[in-house]
């Protein structure tokens, strides 16, 4: 039996929506190599300049630490790091967003279909998002699921994210065993050395986040406009873990430039 043409079509956008939420967005994972500039698709680049990154290491451990007894501690060194990368649509973005869905699709679905799929999905105009990708070693698990995550323009107002949708965050716990070295007696010629052994913990954890923004505010400002200068701003038990900025004029001036 045919089916008819518009159970076809409509099977093709459904088809369509489920491509685009599998996908999940454009972000590429956080990754300690850049990809050189000149191997990136003319897209990647375009989500390149609309990235940014907030990035924190610490160091802990050490030697010659003096304890109250006059003894001098070797402690192992370890590295913590925090990366944060997020990726803001713009209407430039989006717009190759779309065309790149367009050219890889092969359901013959319209590209006029496509996009209207792809704007309901993401609810555009009244909205548009941001998407986040996390990768931490730290000596607890990270989630970006419990953060404050919230907007600040550039005349420091504070937007709430309108919806979050949350990957399943991935952690691998990894135990180690360090030497500790304590060094007695060491302005002395009785100094000797006496060396134990302590396990201890350390988790890589990776997470994404599409935090979804309402675009114009309550006095009817475009916070995507001419001017504009956006903050996504990260805080943990009311303490400030991080921020990311966009000057949205000078990306677009970039990307002119090109």
């Amino acid at each position: 039996m045919n089916t008819c043409p518009v159970l076809k079509r409509a099977r093709a956008v459904a088809a369509l929506v489920g491509l685009v939420a599998v996908s999940g967005g454009c972000t590429p994972q956080t990754r300690a190599a850049r990809v050189p500039e000149q191997d990136l698709t003319p897209f990647e680049q375009l989500v390149r300049q609309w990235t940014r990154e907030y990035r924190f290491r610490r160091t802990t451990g050490g030697s010659d630490l003096v304890s109250s007894q006059g003894a001098i501690v070797e402690r192992p060194t370890h590295e913590e790091h925090l990366i944060l990368e997020a990726t803001l649509f713009s209407d430039t973005l989006v717009a190759a967003d779309i065309a790149r869905i367009c050219e890889y699709d092969s359901s013959g679905t319209r590209c006029d279909s496509i996009g209207i799929a792809y704007r309901a999905r993401h609810q555009i105009p009244e909205q548009f998002r941001i998407e986040l990708a996390a990768l931490a070693n730290l000596s607890t698990p990270f989630r970006l699921e419990p953060l404050t995550i919230y907007l600040t323009d550039e005349d420091g107002i504070d937007y709430e994210p309108r919806r979050k949708i949350f990957s399943t965050p991935v952690t691998a716990q990894r135990t180690y065993l360090d030497r500790e070295v304590t060094r007695y007696d060491p302005y002395t010629s009785w100094e000797y050395q006496v060396y134990q052994y302590i396990a201890g913990y350390e988790f890589q954890s990776t997470g994404r986040a599409t935090l979804y923004f309402d675009r114009v505010n309550i006095i009817g400002k475009d916070l995507l406009g001419p001017g504009a200068k956006l903050t996504l701003k990260f805080r943990q038990n009311r303490t400030e873990l991080g921020k990311i900025t966009w000057d949205l004029d000078a990306i677009r001036a970039g990307s002119a430039a090109r």
